[in-house]
Order: C-alpha cells, then structure tokens, then sequence
C-alpha cells in the first residue's frame, strides 16, 4: 500500500470538515431546531388543551352547556391555535358542541386537511358526560417560524466554505509543494543516486534549511560508503576463519546434548539452569507436555514466562520458596502446577542445587523438574475418595469436621451453616428416589455456586448439607446468599414437581456461638428448624440467638401434644352460622378448629403444625369431619354448606381435589355444600399451583372464597386470576367502621367492587347494633360474628338452627 501524498492527506480533514459543516447546518441542526419547535408547539397546544378540558369539566359540572360556547373567546388572544373544539360522547357518536374561530365548519375542514394542522386531543369526563377537546394550529405557521431560523446557519455555512477553501489554498501553495521536492530528492538519495542535483530553496526558511541538510546528507553518504566497503573485506576474512573453527565445537557439543536428552527423556524430567545477571531460565531435556509451552531446549526463557504457567493458587508460593532458593541458598523442593495446555494444568517436582552463601550473583543456579502428575493425581483421588459424597461430589461429614477443626486452630472466625430440603420424604415417596437424588444432587451444585470458594461444603446424611466458611458471614451476607440459593432452586422446573424446591437453612458463627464442633452445630441445628416455623410452604432462614434453643423445644412439646390429640381425638369441629340478612335465615357455616380444655390458641396449634407433617393429618381430620357432619344432618337442613379454611402449608403439599373427592364420595355429599377458604398469601408461593388446585375445585362444584380480603397486596389480582365466588371482609375494618373514616371508605369500595365483578361478600367480626346497621346501609347481606352466633359444636349447631 503505497503512502499518500500531504496534499491528499490536508485534503480529506478538510472536506470532511466540509461534509461535517453541511451536514450540521443543512441536516441536523435544522431538523433538532424544526423538532425543538413542533415539540414547543406541541406543548403549548396540550397546556391550552388541559385549560379547555378543565373550563368543560366546570361547565358541565354548573349543569350550563352555554359556557362551553366562550371557546373562541377563550382561544381568540392566542395566535398559535388555527381550530380548537369540544364534542360531547353520545351513543350514535360525537357532537361538536363548540368551535374555534366560529362558524368555521370544524368537522368537515379537518377531513378534507387534517394533515394541514398540528392536532392535541384530550378526554374529559365529568357529571356523567364524557367528550374530548381538540385544538390544532396549522403547519405553515410552523414551518415559517422553522424557516426564520434557518436562513442565518446558511448564510454562516457559506462564509466558513470560503475561510476553508482559503486555508487550503494557502496551505498547499506555501508548504505542500516544496515539502514533496524535498521528499523526491531523499527518495532518491535512499535508492542510492548520490550523484543528484540539491537546488537551495530561499523562498521558504524552514524548506531551505530542509534541502541544506540534504545537501549535508548526501556528502556523508558518500564518506560513508568508502569507508563501509573497506571494513566490510576485513570482516569477511575474519568470518571465514572464526566460521570454521565454530563447526568443529558446534557438533562436539550437539553429541554431548544429544546423549543428555537421551538420559532426561528416559526419566521423563529436565535439567534447568537460571541465570541470575539477566533473570532467565534455559532448558535441556523436557517432557512432551513442557515442550508444548516452550520448556525444552529454548533458551532465555524469562521469569514472567514461568509464572504464567503456574496456577494462580501456587504462584505467590512458588516466588517466596524461589526467592529464598536465590536469596538466601534456601532448599528449593516444591510441588507446582504449570498449565500445559488451555485450562489443562499437570504437577511437576521441581529441586533446586543448594547455592552457596558466598557464590556471586553472575553464578548460574542450577536444578531439575520432574513430571509426577499421574502420581500425584492418584494420590489426589485417594484422598478425595475417603473424603468426598459419592452422589453429590461434595465433602462428607469427616471433611466437613477437618474444616471446622483448621478454622479453630488457625482461630479464625467464621459461620457454619446447615441446609435441608423442605419436605424431602415426600418428594421421595411421591415422585420416587431418582427424582430425590436428581435434587440433592441440583442443591449441592447450587450450594457450591453460590458460596465463597473457599468455603466448604459436605453432605452430612439425607438431605442434610453442612459448610464451614471462613471468615464470618454478616447478616446482609447471609440474606443475599440465601436469597440467591432460594431463587437458583426455585425457578428449576426440571425435576417434574408440582411445587417449587424450598429449603431450611440455619446458621450459627463460632467462636461466638462455640468453640467445638457439636456446640456450633447444634445452634445452627436449632436456627434451621427455626426457620421451617416461618416458611410458609417455601423457603427460610434464620440465625441462632440466646434463647431460640428453648423456643425450638416448646413448639417440638407442642408437636407432639398436637399428635397425641389427633390420636386420641381430642380436637373437635365447631361451627359458626353466617347470617344472610337477605333470606333472614341461617344456611352457611364456617368449620373452625378447637382443642377443649387446652388453653393454647387455634392459632399457635396450626403454626406448630406447619412445620410438619401435622398439617395434613389436620387437612385430612378436618374435611373428614366436616363431610361426616353435612351428611348426617336432617332431610330439612340439607341445604347447608359449610366453608373449610385451608393452611397455606397444606395447599402446596396436600392433594385437596383427591381429598375432598374421597371424602364426598365416602359419605355420599354433593361437593356443592363445600367452600373453600384461603388466605392471599396462598396463592404467592405458586400461583400456577394455585390457579390449577382451586380450578379443580370448582369444576367439582365447591365455592371459592378469599379470606382477610384487603389486608393483602395481591387482591385484585387474585379474584380476576382465580375466579373467586366469595370474598370475606376482615375483621379488623368492620370492627373499626364507625369510629375510623378510612375503614367505612375500604368496605364501601370493596362493596362496589363486588358488585361490579358479581362476588358475593360476607363481612367476619359483625358484634355491635351500629356495626350491623352500618353494614346494612353499605350493602352487606352475608355476615358473621357474635353479634348473630358465637361458634358451636354440631349438637348445638343443629338444635340452633332448628330454632
């Protein structure tokens, strides 16, 4: 490619700079300044638009459609508005009821030249009426304005065409063409024309000193080339002599090297020596990996060369023991590991000859460097065998206790952690122990993703996983990691499981929380079971704290008293009526659960249930008693139904079509006499799972309601996406509706939105006159409370409402 000229080089900046100036004031900034401009006017016509929609609004709102024909005094003193207008939406249509200017014929000047105007509409509704407002101002207008500013950039365009081209010219005149003489003339004396004419050019200071210098020039290449043509006789006599007595020593040392090769090739190592003046390493002899990267015979094979190679975990390592070997004479015998192809790294023994305190640094040092990969490999495995999980590839429980134990000695800090697998039997039982193995395997491969490298992670047993990890994890730490396993294990839809993988994890500090293995581990025991209290059908974590340890073992006392009574069947099923105002009888109830003669709450029973499998042995105890009771009940009564609350727990986890079918079936019930309550926070686990189940439900027949509606954030959403029935208004709003403002407003606005939606409502907690009275005059005909009836055991229930 052959250079170019000054000229062509000075030429192109310049039109460059030329095409940049046309196009910035031609293009671009005509079309930013037309754009400024239209978005100016646009802006003003949606601010007069805005002004006209509140005049109608008002208008409108006075019941006197007579001020809406003030719009052309209205738009008269603004000279950008061309049209402006106001229709009035009516069922055949629109009808422009006002215009700008007068009598112009709005309607049909817009169809024949809309595109002549710059149109802003906007909707206004008021009183029961709707419409629009339309103001429009014409394009010509803005185009002369557009116009207006343009002309002075074209004006300025064609003064500065004029300054470049004078630039140019002057530029080319004065130094582009005595700079290419001058470039001739030295092309020539490089292709060796010493004999060339040097005219002197007085014009131009700078290119007469320019063409004196070549003169100069020339005269030392001709003292030169004399000179070079007798030094190079000389040397070429000395070159045939040196050349001869070279080969006889080249080939003595070749066989020498050969039969050295021939020796580190069998013991699959190399002799190396480091030259200390200028830091480099040569080689002889090399196994085939090291030849790969250059370790062979390569002389002048620099420090940053090897390191390189060196894997990053032994590379601070191998500089201290290097430095010391150089430094201090130190005994050089280290493992490392150079890499030996991308990614592929192999472990080499490499000595080192001890150096004498006293040598001088221009000494070489001397060693060698053995291949013991396949050795130390196997060595490896063996010791990963006896300390690794066969099936998840992690440390097991002695690998996991030799962490614990380095941690200590070294008195670092650090957090231990156990992990489990929410409902893990069942996902065995259910779905059988390959799907079980396919997500231990998936949680270990997560663990290990999202922990510290240096952290260490074991299988304990089960679905139980432990790590130690060193230093101590912080609270925000902890949170961030545990929402990272929660999501990476929750969004695998791989397994074929109908419910989100969900896990338990506790975590205690040491030596804060201990100093010995089974101390720490058995406050993360207790903070992992802490937070299967709160998880809700998914996932939780928590932190040992004094005292959780005693929380944990009265929610475990309670466990086992819940068991006790549902073997002894000391729970029972009480009723409470719903009151229709409507019919002014009592034909729905709702089933709640009670304990006799046990002063803990309803509530803490079914927490403590939650965490176990209790929870659906109540699900079960529950819709079984209920059934029994609904068909059991006389001929006349046989129109009521009764609603089931279902825990979030046993939603995720419990199959309820299966259920209630069974049981309907077992006492011969039409699963119509059956409602269904849940609470918003089922349905935020899983909300395809909840769509599914309850869709389930109701081609079986069963209603549909949404308990402690409005205390969630996800309620309007849940009654358009699962098709509720039924929704029951919180106590806590009825409770407060005549003494707080913001109560009677929430049930008033619940009200209207059932009713634009035909949901039935049923209002909880009704216990006052006022309560029932202002209920009444919002709309509400289902309600219950004891202000009608206080919950009862079914004898009562039936003797209740025979009465």
């Amino acid at each position: 490619m052959k250079p170019r000229s000054i000229a062509l080089k000075l030429s192109v900046p310049v039109l460059l700079g030329l095409l940049f100036l046309v196009a910035l004031l031609l293009v671009i900034v005509p079309n930013q300044q037309q754009r400024i401009l239209t978005q100016n006017l646009n802006s003003e016509l949606e601010s007069i638009a805005a002004a006209l929609v509140i005049s109608v609004q008002f208008a409108i709102e006075q019941e006197d459609l007579g001020l809406l024909g003030q719009v052309n005094g209205f738009m008269q003193d603004n000279r950008e508005v061309s049209v402006a207008g106001i229709y009035l939406l009516e069922e055949d249509g629109e009808q422009l009821v006002a215009e700008f200017p007068a009598n112009v014929g709005l309607e049909q000047h817009l169809r024949s030249g809309s595109d002549d105007y710059l149109l802003v509409r906007l909707p206004f509704e008021a009183g029961g009426m709707s419409g629009r407002v339309l103001v429009g101002s014409e394009r010509q207008k803005l185009q002369t304005n557009i116009w207006r500013v343009q002309l002075p950039l074209y004006i300025a365009f064609a003064c500065l065409a004029l300054v470049f081209g004078w630039i140019f010219i002057n530029l080319n005149r004065g130094v582009v063409s005595p700079l290419l003489r001058s470039a001739t003339i030295a092309n020539r004396l490089g292709a060796g024309n010493l004999d060339v004419d040097i005219p002197i050019d007085s014009d131009n200071r700078e290119v007469s000193s320019l063409t004196t210098a070549l003169v100069e020039l020339r005269d030392n290449l001709v003292a030169a080339n004399s000179a070079h043509d007798a030094l190079l006789r000389d040397l070429e006599n000395q070159v045939a002599s040196r050349t001869s007595e070279l080969n006889q020593t080249l080939g003595e040392l070749n066989e020498s090297f050969n039969r050295l090769n021939v020796v580190l090739g069998a013991a699959n190592a190399l002799v190396w020596t480091f030259d200390r003046i200028n830091d480099v390493f040569h080689f002889t002899g090399a196994t085939d990996d090291l030849s790969n990267i250059g370790l062979d015979d390569n002389s002048n094979v620099t420090v940053e060369q090897i390191l390189d190679k060196v894997h990053p975990s032994g590379r601070e390592r191998l500089v201290d023991k290097f430095s010391s070997y150089l430094l201090e004479g130190a005994e050089l015998d280290e493992q490392v590991q150079l890499e030996v192809s991308h990614g592929h790294y192999r472990w080499f023994h490499l000595t080192g000859v001890p150096i004498q305190q006293d040598a001088k640094r221009e000494e070489l040092a001397l060693g060698s460097m053995i291949d013991m990969d396949d050795r130390i490999r196997q060595e490896q495995r063996i010791w990963e065998m006896a300390h690794s999980d066969e099936l998840t590839g992690t440390g097991n429980r002695t690998r996991f206790t030799m962490a614990f134990d380095e941690a200590i000695q070294t008195g670092s800090s650090g957090t231990l952690m156990l992990a489990d697998i929410n409902d893990f039997k069942l996902i065995n039982d259910t779905k059988g122990h390959l799907v079980g193995d396919r997500v231990l395997i998936a949680f270990a491969e997560t663990l290990k993703r999202h922990l510290p490298v240096q952290a260490t992670v074991a299988r304990l047993g089960g679905d139980e996983f432990g790590v130690v990890t060193v230093p101590e994890l912080t609270k925000a730490d902890l949170e961030i990691l545990f929402q990272r396993l929660k999501a990476d294990l929750g969004g695998r839809a791989d397994f074929g499981l109908e419910v989100p993988v969900s896990i338990s994890l506790g975590a205690a500090h040491f030596p804060l929380h201990g100093q010995d293995l089974e101390s720490v581990m058995h406050c993360a025991d207790v903070a992992m079971y802490h937070a299967k209290q709160n998880k809700l059908g998914g996932s939780a974590s928590s932190v040992f704290y004094a005292g959780m340890d005693a929380e944990r073992l009265t929610r475990s006392a309670l466990r086992s008293r819940i068991d006790q009574a549902l073997n002894n069947r000391e729970l029972e099923i009480w009723y409470q009526p719903v009151w229709n105002d409507d019919s002014g009888y009592f034909r729905r109830c709702e089933a709640l659960l009670r304990w006799p003669g046990e002063s803990i709450s309803i509530q803490e029973v079914i927490d403590a249930a939650e965490e176990s499998e209790l929870i659906l042995r109540l699900g079960e105890f529950v819709v079984d008693e209920v059934c029994s009771f609904l068909a059991s009940v006389p001929s006349h009564q046989e129109d009521l139904s009764v609603s089931i609350n279902i825990s979030p727990v046993q939603f995720h986890y419990q199959n309820l079509e299966h259920l209630i079918k069974s049981s309907c079936e077992r006492y011969k019930l039409d699963p119509k006499r059956l409602m269904i309550e849940i609470t918003e926070r089922t349905t935020i686990e899983n909300a395809e799972l909840a769509g599914k189940v309850l869709s389930a439900l109701k081609q079986m027949g069963l209603d549909l309601a949404l308990d402690d509606f409005g205390t969630g954030y996800s309620s309007l959403s849940t009654l358009h996406e699962l098709e509720i029935d039924w929704i029951k208004i919180d106590r806590r709003f009825v409770q407060d509706i005549d003494t707080n403002q913001n109560s009677y407003q929430i049930v008033n606005a619940l009200m209207r939105m059932a009713q634009a939606l035909d949901i039935r409502v049923i209002a909880e907690g009704v216990e006052t006159d006022q309560e029932y009275a202002t209920l009444r005059s919002l709309g509400v005909r289902m309600m219950q409370g004891y202000y009608h009836a206080r919950p009862m055991n079914q004898q009562q229930l039936l003797a209740f409402l025979k009465g």
